[in-house]
């Protein structure tokens, strides 16, 4: 994976102590849910994005999600890797993630756990442990692995590499490469020409943007500072 894993803890951790906020706040009959995080994305590379899910129309989702999406897939329409919170069952699961919505045109083919084994879907997990889930919109995905939500506050490390090893299955999958974009790779002679100009540095604002573990476009940021000027 080429998000570090410091970022990739503390955004997974922000994504579930929120949903955990708005659970807490459902159950006690408020309304003021937080969606801060909802849904904003950061890329992994130039072509997997990552959306965070919390809910919609004001609604607090029952199972909270980090997704990893690739070209032309969709949570409505696509396959995906998938982080699930199942905040009432107290469990954090990695999963091959199948979209609910709408059948996807491609499919995850052959597929493992992290186990070597065929994987169990969570329908099938749940429903062997009688437990009700309250969203069966996931329950045709299939578990990667699974673990006890008090895994959040402290080592994700499991859940890192857990996720980098199914990235790799998502690109042969999709047939796509990573790509590593080097932040100044986006800086030309001519920005370096405007910098003296204006009197500021566009190398400083990109790495100032990207060292607080904000996921940005450089090309996006360069774009921004300069309709700024």
């Amino acid at each position: 994976m080429i998000i570090d894993k410091q970022t990739f803890g503390t955004k997974l951790k922000g994504l579930f102590l929120q949903a955990r906020e708005n659970l807490q706040k459902k159950e006690t009959g408020r309304t003021d849910f937080n969606f801060s995080r909802k849904e904003y994305g950061f890329y992994v590379d130039d072509k997997i994005k990552v959306k965070l899910g919390l809910g919609q129309f004001g609604v607090p989702a029952f199972i909270p999600w980090m997704g990893f999406l690739g070209p032309q897939q969709a949570p409505q329409e696509g396959i995906y890797p998938v982080i699930l919170c199942y905040l009432k069952q107290h469990s954090i699961i990695v999963t091959y993630g199948i979209s609910a919505t709408r059948k996807p045109s491609k499919n995850w083919g052959t597929i493992f756990d992290k186990n070597g084994n065929s994987p169990q879907t969570i329908g099938a997990y749940f429903k062997s442990r009688s437990i009700e889930v309250e969203n069966p919109d996931y329950n045709n995905c299939f578990i990667y692995s699974i673990y006890s939500d008090s895994l959040i506050d402290s080592d994700i490390s499991n859940i890192y590499n857990d996720v980098d090893n199914m990235l790799d299955i998502y690109r042969k999958t999709l047939g796509i490469s990573p790509s590593i974009i080097d932040p100044m790779s986006v800086v030309t002679s001519q920005d370096k020409q405007k910098n003296n100009q204006h009197g500021f540095s566009i190398d400083s604002i990109i790495n100032s943007i990207l060292s607080t573990g904000l996921i940005y476009s450089p090309t996006l940021i360069k774009r921004l500072a300069y309709s700024l000027m």
